[in-house]
């Protein structure tokens, strides 16, 4: 696993707040709303790719067995 695949979704949800939070305090509900829901999608990839890292680090320190889905 290449570091840009941890890198990229964290800078991309904090670009998406900062918007977000400014697009909140100019009034532009929204486009607020539309940055919200971009949020969630980034955050839900995010926890399947640490949930992903967990497997394979519980796989490779041979706690567990590798899933049928990574086989």
């Amino acid at each position: 696993m290449d570091a840009h695949e941890l890198r990229t979704p964290v800078a991309s949800l904090k670009n998406l707040i900062v918007t977000s939070h400014k697009a909140v305090t100019s009034g532009r509900a929204e486009l607020s709303a539309e940055l919200y829901s971009l949020s969630v999608r980034e955050v839900d990839y995010f926890e399947r790719l640490v949930e992903d890292l967990l497997i394979l680090a519980g796989v490779s320190e041979r706690r567990c067995p590798l899933p049928r889905a990574f086989a």
